[in-house]
């Protein structure tokens, strides 16, 4: 992390007008009282059910979430990571099978498929969008290749229909990483789809930082018609892997291989009232999009592509730099204003394990990625930024126009 200088943190004026990067506290200092509200009716129920994991809560954000992104089905687990590597588990691919993803992305998308005993092949990015470029994953299918993740970094889904063709011709599994796209929309066969409702299934992160999230990890699976399909249990069958293979109500009756990856109540309850607000935040969102974009328009600076027929929800706003150079000299001029600034992503296919060859991979050609990687900076971007906040940072793009 970029870290202010010592000075302003010490300065009490400079610390009231502290603009920190992501805006998880703001939120949840506003919601206090609504969580220990939450947290005593959690406390209550459990008292008189004995359930403060996996219990009606749970339930209820299950069938709401199915519902709001128009799935077959949604299963709340205990991370983001943890339901990737559900989903991989539970479509069966087998060991060392190789599974196409962008190399610019967070490494649990990677990890999750080297804890499955396959083969992570890091492609290249769309240079607007960021996310996976359709042309670069039709370059490196082989016959090994069982799936497709494309992840829809930043709050844009990726370009689905030449992805979902490109599967469906080749019968390759789809898993969509929308750990950053909670509500995003994509318009495909004159149909607006959800994030996570295209593949075969889709994982979120419900992490506080995220646009809903519990204070602490959270993640959940969507599982569409597509995969129902072909496998009509692949509900049940996530239900206990989640589980430690408790598929009934017997305690230490253990059916199929699992792991512990439930999520608790509260986390669920949190997920649910946040739910309500959602479109709302998103809405707010995508308005300080808009202003930034304008600060931006004279600038050489690139600001985030919102693609035609894709509904952006703004998880982060990443600006491109035309240089190094001016990268950092911007993000010192942000500092310098009191905004906090944090590390954006290194490719995936350039951390010490995947690059030394101590988990296998395959990396085809990156220029695209490689080019911006080292370039982009992440203003802050979230509903509780005040329009003073958002002025003094749109004033700091405005110095370059």
């Amino acid at each position: 992390m970029r870290s202010p200088t010592t000075s302003m943190v010490s300065s009490p004026v400079l610390a009231r007008s502290f603009i920190p990067a992501q805006g998880h506290g703001r939120r949840f200092a506003r919601r206090k009282a609504a969580l220990l509200a939450a947290l005593a009716s959690v406390i209550d129920a459990g008292a008189q059910s004995g359930k403060y994991v996996q219990g009606t809560n749970v339930a209820e954000l299950e069938q709401r979430i199915a519902e709001a992104w128009d799935v077959a089905a949604a299963l709340a687990v205990n991370s983001g990571s943890s339901a990737l590597r559900l989903a991989l588990e539970t479509l069966g691919i087998a060991a060392g099978r190789e599974v196409i993803m962008p190399a610019l992305t967070f490494i649990a998308t990677a990890y999750a498929v080297s804890d499955a005993g396959l083969i992570p092949v890091f492609v290249d990015i769309d240079s607007k969008t960021f996310t996976i470029d359709p042309a670069a994953v039709c370059a490196a299918i082989t016959r090994k290749t069982a799936a497709i993740i494309p992840v829809h970094l930043y709050g844009q889904m990726a370009d689905m229909q030449p992805i979902m063709e490109i599967a469906n011709a080749l019968g390759l599994f789809v898993i969509e990483d929308a750990a950053q796209a909670h509500g995003a929309t994509y318009r495909y066969a004159n149909q607006v789809r959800y994030a996570g409702s295209m593949g075969d299934m889709g994982c979120f992160s419900m992490n506080g930082i995220k646009n809903i999230g519990g204070l602490g990890d959270g993640g959940l699976i969507t599982i569409s018609e597509r995969t129902l399909a072909h496998f009509p249990e692949a509900v049940a069958h996530l239900r206990g892997l989640r589980d430690l293979g408790r598929t009934g109500q017997q305690r230490y009756t253990h059916d199929t291989w699992g792991w512990r990856a439930r999520m608790d109540e509260f986390t669920a309850l949190e997920c649910l009232l946040e739910l309500a607000e959602l479109e709302q935040w998103n809405e707010r969102r995508r308005a300080i999009a808009t202003r930034y974009a304008a600060a931006l328009a004279s600038t050489p600076f690139q600001a985030p592509a919102a693609a035609p027929g894709r509904e952006h929800v703004y998880f982060a706003y990443p600006v491109l730099a035309p240089s190094d150079t001016l990268r950092t000299n911007f993000e010192q001029a942000l500092v310098a204003a009191g905004v906090e600034v944090v590390d954006t992503y290194s490719l995936v296919s350039d951390q010490r394990l995947y690059r030394d060859g101590h988990i296998p991979c395959r990396a085809m050609p990156l220029p695209v990625a490689q080019d911006v990687v080292g370039r982009i900076t992440h203003l802050p971007l979230y509903p509780e930024l005040e329009d003073e906040e958002i002025e003094r940072i749109s004033a700091v793009m405005r110095q370059w126009a």
